[in-house]
């Protein structure tokens, strides 16, 4: 049988599917997908002999099943349960993904503010999209969403949005890193090495 080609991608832009598909894709799915996403893809390209035995991923609970904790966890501004669905539930790979996010935040952070001083919008976009993917796949939606609105004021030219709430984007960043860090039980910030003095 023919070898199944899936894009994976970030482009989730409308007609982005078609797109891969006329270019002799066999499917497509965009960012952030689940263990559970990729594995009805899959499914969908296999013949059914080899589905008999379909590995069934622990079904969510109607929202009005949620408990109230639950509803909180997924509102938070950091949710490491929400996160965690990006790793299919694996704390332990969750918890690496975290810790790079953490690490990073500080420098991310600094780049992103320098092109917004500079005005260099197009290399602005690809920052904000970067953090805007990291965002939600470590559990927060809410800075997720802030980074998707600028990102795309950005590549609509429309710079007067990115102006108004930049700050706003890098202070929700500091925090989740912060709450991360607090998860990871790391209290403080890292710090500076400081060069010695030979």
């Amino acid at each position: 049988p023919d070898t199944v080609f899936v894009a994976l991608t970030a482009n989730a832009i409308h007609g982005a599917r078609q797109g891969y598909l006329d270019a002799g894709f066999d499917d497509y799915l965009s960012k952030p997908f689940t263990g559970r996403d990729i594995e009805k893809c899959l499914f969908g390209h296999l013949p059914s002999e080899l589905c008999k035995e379909e590995i069934q991923a622990p079904e969510e609970k109607p929202a009005e099943e949620k408990t109230d904790s639950e509803k909180t966890e997924e509102n938070a501004l950091f949710s490491p349960v929400a996160g965690a669905k990006y790793t299919g539930g694996d704390m332990e790979a969750y918890r690496e993904i975290l810790s790079v996010y953490v690490r990073k935040a500080p420098e991310l952070s600094e780049r992103i503010e320098r092109l917004f001083n500079e005005k260099d919008w197009k290399n602005y976009v690809i920052e904000v999209h970067a953090l805007k993917s990291s965002s939600l796949t470590v559990g927060s939606k809410q800075l997720s969403e802030l980074a998707k609105e600028l990102e795309l004021s950005g590549k609509a030219g429309n710079y007067a949005v990115i102006e108004e709430k930049n700050a706003e984007l890098l202070e929700l960043y500091k925090k989740v890193a912060g709450l991360g860090r607090e998860y990871l039980g790391e209290t403080d910030a890292p710090e500076e090495e400081e060069p010695s003095e030979d």
